[in-house]
């Protein structure tokens, strides 16, 4: 499986390795997990610096419209790491689509993501019919 996706409740964390090419199929199906889980509002340590991403720009859209749907839910802070090039690229690409909220920044190393995340609160749930 390319996405080993691990939530964690207590810690309200959600943890994502991203191995290989993962195809937008599988972020959507990612992203309806956290959903279904109840964990938009934890954090996310995204660790795609195994993998690697040819989605179209279309592709992207979609995955950010997506998200853009439970802007109204407090969402918890999304740390990325990205190495190569073109990982990095598409991570710039989603932050972009994405906006400001929730809090987004790209890392090389995970020991540097779990650190930035350490100084972030997560939010309290909101119910997402309010």
């Amino acid at each position: 499986m390319p996405l080993e996706i691990k939530v964690d409740h207590e810690r309200r964390l959600v943890e994502v390795q991203a191995i290989g090419e993962i195809t937008p199929r599988e972020l959507l199906d990612y992203l309806h997990r956290i959903v279904v889980e109840e964990a938009i509002p934890y954090q996310k340590l995204f660790d795609a610096s195994r993998s690697t991403f040819n989605f179209t720009d279309e592709e992207v859209m979609e995955a950010a419209a997506w998200l853009s749907a439970y802007r109204a839910a407090n969402r918890g802070a999304v740390a990325l790491i990205a190495r190569s090039d073109e990982t990095v690229a598409m991570m710039r690409r989603y932050m972009n689509l994405a906006g400001d909220s929730p809090p987004a920044r790209l890392f090389s190393s995970v020991a540097r993501a779990r650190r930035w995340l350490d100084t972030m609160a997560a939010p309290a749930a909101k119910p997402l019919n309010d």
